[in-house]
């Protein structure tokens, strides 16, 4: 499956840990969260490019990745242009809920975001990943 997603990923550049930011409007947001949820197989989004001043590299393509694991963490990694997030059916749909949840279309203003970062008794995370920033920036 290749489709066109309205969300722009962006991030610092680091091998380790990087930061990395996913935006779009609240409806973008939302839809990514409902595409989360439903996902069955491996899929391939490509993506639209974004400027922005603090993150200097953009992701063209995301791999969202339903797999088997012994936790239900998300694991993110970032190869130059491709993000990769893999996690259970229950770690994407908490990702999803989270999104759907948090960007509400009636009351999301600009700049409203939320963070998920490792940390330990973590349960959204695998270790190592990096941090992640979800905003709505229109």
């Amino acid at each position: 499956m290749s489709t066109i997603l309205k969300i722009y990923i962006v991030y610092d550049g680091q091998i380790t840990n990087p930061e990395v930011q996913i935006s779009g409007s609240a409806k973008a947001l939302i839809e990514f969260g409902n595409l989360l949820s439903e996902i069955q197989v491996k899929t391939s989004l490509s993506l639209s490019i974004s400027n922005n001043t603090f993150y200097p590299l953009n992701v063209k393509t995301l791999i969202i990745e339903p797999i088997r694991s012994d936790n239900d963490r998300l694991a993110v990694m970032v190869d130059y242009q491709v993000l990769e997030l893999r996690g259970t059916y229950l770690a994407l749909d908490k990702l999803a809920g989270s999104l759907t949840n948090f960007f509400d279309t009636r009351s999301t203003r600009i700049n409203d975001h939320f963070h998920l970062n490792f940390y330990e008794e973590n349960e959204d995370l695998n270790e190592p990943s990096c941090s992640l920033t979800f905003m709505c920036d229109s």
